[in-house]
C-alpha cells in the first residue's frame, strides 16, 4: 500500500472542508493541497494542509496548472463549478489520477434542463416542472397556476449552478413573478 500520498482537493467551501478532513483522518494521506479553499480549511489541521487561491473553480486551465504545480498522487474534484468546465476531463487528459464525474457524467447536476428531461423519458419520480427561455411565457404560466390554486407551493430555479441557492421558494403570485 502506498503511503505518504499527496492529495489536491477543488473547490472552496464546507464540502471540500469535510472531505480534507477526512483525508487528514487517513494514515496514508500526508499532504494535503485545497484550491482555491477558503481561509478558514487550514485553522487546527494534525497534517499539511495548503490552501492554494491562484486559481478559479470555473477555469479548467487554472486548476490544471496547479495540478502540474503540485503534482500530486490523485485529485479529486468536489465542486458542482469544476465538475460543470471539465476540470475532470482535463486532468485526466493530462495523466492525473482523478476522482470526480466528467462533465457529461455530471450534467445531471449542472443542467437542471436536461435532468429533468431525463428523469421524464426514464420513467423517474419528479415534481411537475416546466422551463422558459422567456420571461413573458414564465410569468403567464405562473399565473396560470397561481390562478387554479392561490396556495400553491411553487419553486423557481434559474439554469445552471447557482452555488446550491438556485432554487426560490414561492408561496405567492407576487414571490414567483420577482
Amino acid at each position: 500500500m502506498d503511503q505518504n500520498l499527496f492529495v489536491m482537493i477543488v473547490g472552496s467551501g464546507a464540502r471540500e472542508h469535510v472531505i480534507s478532513c477526512a483525508y487528514e483522518k487517513s494514515p496514508r494521506i500526508d499532504r494535503i493541497v485545497v484550491a482555491p479553499g477558503n481561509d478558514f480549511i487550514c485553522y487546527n489541521r494534525r497534517k499539511e494542509v495548503v490552501v492554494d487561491k491562484d486559481c478559479s473553480v470555473k477555469d479548467a486551465g487554472s486548476i490544471l496548472k496547479l495540478a502540474l504545480k503540485y503534482k500530486p498522487d490523485f485529485v479529486d474534484v468536489a465542486c458542482d463549478d469544476a465538475l460543470s468546465c471539465g476540470v475532470v476531463d482535463l486532468l485526466q487528459e493530462n495523466g492525473f489520477k482523478v476522482f470526480g464525474p466528467t462533465k457529461s457524467a455530471a450534467r445531471i447536476e449542472w443542467d437542471k434542463k436536461w435532468s429533468r428531461e431525463f428523469m421524464r423519458r426514464c420513467g423517474l419520480p419528479q415534481p411537475e416542472f416546466e422551463y422558459f427561455e422567456n420571461e413573458g411565457l414564465a410569468k403567464d404560466y405562473v399565473r396560470r397556476l397561481y390562478s387554479e390554486d392561490n396556495g400553491k407551493l411553487l419553486y423557481v430555479k434559474a439554469s445552471g449552478l447557482c452555488a446550491g441557492k438556485g432554487a426560490l421558494k414561492c408561496t405567492s403570485l407576487d414571490v414567483a413573478i420577482r
